[in-house]
């Protein structure tokens, strides 16, 4: 009977040994789609943080809002909460309550736009001038498919004024709202070194 007992033991041992150290099989399909809204997102926070710089002290836009971290606009009670400034983990914080809004909001009010596209409309219009383009005639060319080039080109006033920065940043949003899934994607590299540029100018100044 012991005997018995202690090969159970070691046939169990073995099976368990191999189970353990066999290869296991490659999903089927490896979270593509995962992976791909990752890198989507990534290309969009990077884009938004290389465009919209970082300032880890509070500061009045040229639009005479008071701002903060990567253009977080301050309500009453975080100008009173960072009036000696913030971190870059607490700017980046900001900024992800901020993104998931917009893209909250873009999802809702653009069903018909492809995914992709608006992980694209969020970091190249709602973050920067806010919802309320969509409901003039950027906001109806986009849910018909027009040639947006016309209108989106028109947001470049901040204070009354022509803003350089504001027209270089609409012709890129052109170029980013043109391009496929994968060309935006791959445009990640361009604004990496530009974000890390930002962070060292936000430390210097402080």
């Amino acid at each position: 009977m012991r005997k018995i007992v202690i090969t159970a033991m070691l046939a169990a041992l073995w099976v368990g040994y191999n189970n353990k150290h066999q290869p296991k099989p490659e999903p089927e399909h490896i979270t593509v789609a995962e992976h791909t809204e990752d890198k989507l997102y990534n290309t969009a926070t990077l884009f938004i943080k290389s465009e919209e710089s970082l300032k880890l002290k509070p500061y009045k836009c040229p639009g005479g809002k008071w701002t903060i971290g990567w253009g977080h606009v301050m309500t009453k009670k975080e100008r009173r909460l960072y009036r000696n400034g913030i971190t870059l983990e607490e700017a980046d914080r900001l900024f992800d309550k901020d993104y998931q809004k917009f893209i909250k909001d873009v999802k809702r009010r653009f069903p018909e736009v492809k995914s992709y596209k608006k992980i694209i409309l969020t970091s190249m219009i709602a973050y920067n001038i806010g919802m309320r383009f969509t409901t003039d005639g950027l906001g109806r060319a986009i849910k018909r498919g027009h040639n947006i080039e016309p209108y989106l080109s028109q947001y470049k006033l901040a204070g009354g004024r022509v803003r350089r920065g504001l027209v270089r940043r609409r012709k890129a949003e052109i170029v980013l709202w043109n391009s496929s899934r994968g060309e935006f994607i791959a445009a990640a590299d361009d604004y990496k070194e530009l974000v890390a540029i930002r962070i060292r100018q936000a430390y210097r100044s402080i």
